[in-house]
C-alpha cells in the first residue's frame, strides 16, 4: 500500500469507527491523516514526544484495523457502492433484479 492509499484506507476507517478509539489517538490520527501534519508538527501542538506521536499513531492503526478486520464495515460499504454503480450502468433486466436481491440483502 502506497502513501496515498495509506492516508485514504485510515482516513475512510477514521470516519467509520473514528468514535471508538481513545481520544488522543484519534485526535493523533486525524491531524496526521487528515490534516497531514509531520509527527514534529503533532508532538508541538499537543506537547508530546515525537515518539508518543508515533506510538499513538501505531497504536491507532492497529485498534481501527482490528476494528475492521472483525466488523467489515468499510468493506461493506465498498462493495455497497461498487453494487449501485454496477446497478446504474447495467441494461440487462436479470442482473438488475440480481443486484437490487443483492444490495437489499446488505451484500
Amino acid at each position: 500500500m502506497n502513501n496515498i492509499e495509506e492516508f485514504t484506507y485510515y482516513n475512510d476507517l477514521l470516519d467509520v469507527y473514528g468514535e471508538l478509539l481513545s481520544s488522543t489517538q484519534k485526535d493523533v490520527l486525524e491531524k496526521y491523516f487528515r490534516f497531514n501534519l509531520s509527527l514534529l508538527e503533532i508532538s508541538e501542538e499537543k506537547g508530546i514526544t515525537r515518539s508518543a506521536v508515533l506510538d499513538a499513531i501505531n497504536k491507532g492503526k492497529k485498534h481501527l484495523d482490528e476494528l475492521e478486520n472483525t466488523l467489515h464495515l468499510h468493506a461493506k460499504t465498498l462493495k455497497q457502492s461498487e453494487l449501485i454503480d454496477e446497478y446504474k450502468k447495467t441494461k440487462d433486466e436479470k442482473t438488475l433484479l440480481e443486484l437490487e436481491r443483492t444490495i437489499k440483502n446488505g451484500i
